[in-house]
């Protein structure tokens, strides 16, 4: 296993807060939209949400400067690049969500985060995610915990029925799986103490992990959505699996779902039918 040293550990948490910083850098500019840069990625009406904006573009390319220096053999999987995850395989792979949560972001939500994960030969190594309008940074590296701001967190020991879970509503995917998301939804519903949608997937995740919720689920999220916070939920004593159980594949969109010991059965329950 590579060995991440203490001052690499630190010199890439600061290197995400510098990130953090441009993202906040929007609000001078938020009074005129256009000084976003937004760009729809999508090709149909009901792809609105798949935004795209110069800040995301600006903080990828910082991420990738400032990040290669650090690891000069590390290769990159960055989601403005829109590549899957063959280069993940092997070695070092950095993979980057400069905002997870574009839209929320767009529309002045303040519930966005710069997420940077460390894959080593497929597997989840290092993952940093960070909320840059409370200013939590959630870290873990395989086998040290998992921390926020610094102090040890771990997941819920709460049943679901006393419990709130969160969803992801897959808006990129409304017609292929636009009406199992509305049946999670509904026996989520009727099973939780409540649900939530939130549209950050990396910030849901690390919800689980500091033990704020009991499960967070979405139908489709690609590598980026959750190669940070993979390591940062084990780490914190939680599972993350698609909707059957399976590991997750780094080549293509899947179904995530993020569990702790007193939640998985029963949300494999719920969910696998949904696959």
């Amino acid at each position: 296993m590579c060995s991440l040293s203490n001052a690499i550990i630190s010199q890439i948490l600061d290197t995400v807060r510098e990130a953090g910083e441009i993202v906040l850098s929007a609000d001078k500019v938020r009074c005129d939209p256009e000084k976003l840069g937004i760009v729809n990625k999508g090709t149909a009406s009901h792809d609105f949400a798949n935004l795209v904006t110069e800040y995301d573009s600006r903080v990828q390319a910082f991420l990738v400067e400032k990040l290669g220096a650090l690891l000069p053999e590390a290769q990159f999987i960055g989601e403005e690049d829109g590549v899957f995850a063959d280069r993940a395989r092997e070695g070092l792979c950095f993979v980057i969500d400069p905002i997870d949560g574009t839209t929320n972001f767009v529309v002045g939500m303040n519930r966005s985060a710069v997420s940077v994960g460390i894959m080593e030969n497929g597997k989840p190594l290092f993952g940093a995610i960070l909320n840059p309008y409370t200013g939590d940074l959630y870290h873990a590296i395989r086998g040290r915990g998992a921390y926020m701001n610094n102090n040890r967190i771990h997941v819920s020991d709460e049943p679901l029925e006393r419990s709130i879970a969160v969803m992801g509503t897959s808006p990129y995917y409304k017609a292929e799986i636009g009406e199992k998301t509305v049946e999670m939804f509904k026996r989520l519903l009727y099973t939780c103490a409540d649900v939530r949608r939130f549209a950050s997937a990396s910030l849901d995740i690390c919800d689980v992990a500091s033990g704020r919720v009991a499960a967070f689920c979405e139908g489709r999220l690609s590598p980026w959505d959750f190669a940070a916070g993979a390591v940062i939920l084990t780490e914190a004593g939680g599972y993350i699996t698609d909707f059957s159980g399976n590991e997750l594949q780094l080549d293509t969109p899947s179904s995530v779902l993020c569990t702790t010991p007193a939640t998985k059965d029963k949300m494999l329950e719920l969910l696998s039918d949904l696959q």
